[in-house]
């Protein structure tokens, strides 16, 4: 029977259309922005209720992802909690040249935390691998570990 369902499964999700699949995502991906932005400011549903003047059940309905949200909906919510929930190509633009030159400088000024001096070529590799890792670690924002991981290495 399991087989038989996920067959089911499998071509009703290619008879359906992208646009469908691309709503269902989107609005699936807003609905958890909001309710991951409520609870990181200890709101819950009701909460957002009263700031819309909208009944309970209506937040809970937008929250599951069974929702097409208007952008009239979208505005007013990011008013409301304070979230950015899409963006403009000019500031989708800005925003990724603000990542690209946060993440060049980054790679700019780390230093490896434990120089190797290198008299022979197997320790000059050993240096730059153990600052490759460090890097890498600590672009991911886990700076706390990026020096026990480059010594690992």
């Amino acid at each position: 029977m399991t087989k038989i369902y996920q067959q089911w499964f499998a071509d009703m999700l290619a008879k359906t259309p992208l646009w469908i699949n691309r709503l269902v995502d989107v609005s699936s991906d807003i609905a958890v922005n909001i309710d991951d932005t409520l609870a990181a400011k200890g709101m819950n549903q009701k909460d957002l209720a009263k700031l819309l003047g909208k009944k309970d059940s209506q937040i809970s309905k937008w929250l599951a992802g069974k929702h097409n949200f208007t952008l009239k909906t979208i505005f007013l919510i990011e008013e409301v909690i304070g979230i950015k929930l899409i963006y403009s190509r000019q500031e989708a633009a800005e925003i990724e040249s603000r990542h690209s030159r946060e993440v060049m400088r980054r790679m700019m000024h780390f230093e490896p935390r434990n120089t190797v001096k290198y008299n022979d070529e197997r320790n000059m590799i050993s240096s730059i691998k153990i600052q490759a890792t460090y890097n890498k670690a600590a672009l991911s924002g886990n700076q706390s570990s990026a020096y026990s991981q480059s010594l690992q290495s």
